[in-house]
């Protein structure tokens, strides 16, 4: 109880008032890593703890995690591990590993659409939404 406390206070400072915005299938995005890294910065992890915190306080039982990369990175692989160290943060702040299903769309599905090897930071993200089979 005392942790849920300290991520409440911690959530409460980082991201604002509760939004009913996670609570339906609308996707939060993680726009935080820089070209080629995979690292989950400061900023990024505010809204992680505000959709933790509503995904366990709403009763969910799915969340989808989709990676993505710029079309200068083009790398499955980099974009996989993303939405990884997303799960593994999600984890951390309680929400099922067994709810998530992790998915890499690389450079396949551009936030903002540029020509091949570009870089455009919008891309380098991972998409967070509740709901399983939401057709990404």
């Amino acid at each position: 109880m005392r942790k849920l406390a300290l991520l409440i206070g911690l959530a409460a400072l980082v991201a604002g008032p509760a939004s009913a915005q996670n609570a339906s299938n609308v996707p939060i995005t993680v726009t935080y890593f820089g070209f080629g890294e995979s690292t989950l910065t400061r900023e990024a992890r505010g809204p992680l703890v505000r959709f933790a915190l509503d995904f366990i306080a709403t009763g969910q039982t799915a969340v989808q995690i989709a990676g993505h990369t710029d079309r200068a990175e083009d790398d499955d692989a980099l974009a996989q591990r993303r939405a990884e160290v997303v799960r593994d943060y999600l984890v951390a702040l309680r929400v099922p590993a067994s709810a998530m299903t992790v998915q890499s769309y690389g450079e396949l599905r551009p936030a903002i659409d540029t020509p091949d090897g570009t870089r455009e930071p919008d891309n380098r993200r991972v998409e967070v939404m509740v709901g399983a089979g939401s057709g990404w």
